[in-house]
C-alpha cells in the first residue's frame, strides 16, 4: 500500500515548482500526472493489498537479501557499459531494489519498535540494517543521477520500486493481493499505466532553471544574473 503511493512526489513536485517557483506546467505534463494519479487508484482498488501477520525469520530475511543483492550486483555490472540513459536506468533499478529492501526493514524495525521498545530496538539487528541499506540506496542514487538522464533515472526508479516492494511484503510478511483473473489482469493493466504515466511526466517534466531565471524569480525581470555559484545550484 505505501510504496506505490510514494510516486506521487512527481505530482507534488511540480505543484511545489507552481506555488515556490511560478513555473509554468505545459498541458501534457499535467495529463501524465493525471494518468498517474488514475493509474494508482486503479491499482489500489483492483489489488486490494491487506496487511501481513506473518513475521520473517532470520532465513527468511538472508533468502530475500541475497537474491536481491545478486540483482543488485548484476545491474551494476551492466551499468558500466552502454549510452547514458540504459546506465542511467540500469543505475535506478538497482537504487529502486535497495530501496524496496530498506523499505522492508522500516517496516521490521517500527515492529520491532513497538515489541520491544526505544532500548530492545537498539539490541536487535533491523534497525543497524535499515540503516545500512538506507546509506547503500543514497548511494546509489546520486551514482543513478550522475550516469545519465534523470528522466531515465527517475522513471525506471519510481516504476521498479512499488513493484519489487510488493514482492518483498507478498515473501516475507504473507501480504495479499486481489486474486481471481480479472483482479490479477485490472492489477497487472493499472500498473502499467501507472508506468506510462511515470515515464512520460518523467521526459516531459519542466527543464532546470537557468541562472538568470533564477536571477529574475528572486529580483524582477530587469536583474542581470550573476555567476551561477554552487550555493545558487542546490536552489
Amino acid at each position: 500500500m505505501v510504496q506505490p503511493v510514494l510516486v506521487l512526489e512527481l505530482i507534488f513536485t511540480l505543484g511545489l515548482r507552481v506555488f515556490l517557483l511560478h513555473d509554468s506546467i505545459a498541458s501534457r505534463t499535467w495529463s501524465a500526472a493525471l494518468i498517474i494519479c488514475v493509474g494508482l487508484a486503479a491499482f489500489l482498488v483492483l489489488a486490494s493489498p491487506s496487511e501481513g501477520t506473518h513475521v520473517p525469520n532470520a532465513g527468511q530475511w538472508i533468502l530475500a537479501v541475497s537474491t536481491r543483492g545478486l540483482i543488485v550486483l548484476v545491474l551494476l555490472l551492466l551499468s558500466r557499459h552502454g549510452s547514458p540513459a540504459s546506465r542511467a536506468a540500469l543505475f535506478g533499478a538497482a537504487t529502486a531494489i535497495v530501496w524496496s529492501v530498506d523499505a522492508a526493514l522500516v517496516k521490521q524495525t517500527v515492529d520491532e519498535l513497538a515489541r520491544s521498545g526505544v532500548l530492545g530496538l537498539l539490541t536487535h539487528w533491523p534497525l543497524y540494517a535499515m540503516i545500512a541499506t538506507g546509506v547503500l540506496g543514497t548511494t546509489l542514487l546520486q551514482g543513478a543521477y550522475a550516469a545519465g538522464p534523470l528522466a531515465a533515472s527517475q522513471s525506471t526508479l519510481l516504476i521498479v520500486d512499488p513493484l519489487a516492494s510488493i514482492l518483498l511484503g507478498i515473501e516475507l510478511f504473507h501480504e495479499q493481493l486481489g486474486t481471481g483473473p480479472g483482479y490479477v489482469l485490472g492489477a497487472v493493466g493499472s500498473l502499467a499505466v501507472l508506468a506510462a504515466g511515470v515515464v512520460m511526466l518523467s521526459i516531459w517534466a519542466p527543464p532546470v532553471m537557468t541562472a538568470g531565471e533564477l536571477g529574475q524569480l528572486r529580483h524582477g525581470p530587469g536583474h542581470r544574473p550573476k555567476e551561477l555559484t554552487s550555493a545558487d545550484s542546490l536552489v
